[in-house]
């Protein structure tokens, strides 16, 4: 699903972090359907079976809303250099002092984050901050 493409591109605590984050969110309104289902069956003779099947869809619900909703549990956009941080990627013009990185498909220009350092193109690297649209970088480990 391409909806889901930035949000697998995150790093594995912020998808921990959105995914608990809508699931919790969840809760409330789900106990509500359900309550209200208890009730329907208890006092308005409602079939058990036809309560079952609309609290399963209830949650599909929430399921296939996922896709949509998760940029507003915290997701950021992955052209946002904020959200960059940790990224890996890989030097595509020598960065003395300013070059460029291609992180996640796209080009930035980059600075390495100690001064005096130079980085050679090919080199693989991590972002470890941004100022701009400009990314700083060191050399991965």
């Amino acid at each position: 699903m391409k909806r889901l493409e930035p949000f697998r591109k995150l790093p594995r605590k912020t998808r921990r972090s959105i995914l608990v984050k809508y699931t919790l969110y969840q809760i409330p309104d789900t106990a509500l359907a359900f309550l209200v289902l208890w009730i329907l069956v208890e006092w308005a003779g409602v079939s058990p079976r036809l309560a079952g099947g609309l609290a399963l869809l209830w949650i599909l619900k929430d399921i296939l809303m996922f896709p949509v909703l998760w940029h507003s549990f915290g997701g950021t956009d992955a052209s946002d250099p904020r959200s960059l941080v940790g990224a890996e990627g890989i030097v595509t013009e020598r960065c003395d002092p300013r070059g460029y990185v291609r992180v996640r498909g796209e080009t930035w220009k980059a600075e390495p984050d100690e001064r005096g350092m130079v980085i050679d193109a090919g080199v693989p690297i991590v972002v470890t901050g941004s100022q701009g649209l400009a990314l700083y970088v060191k050399p991965r480990d």
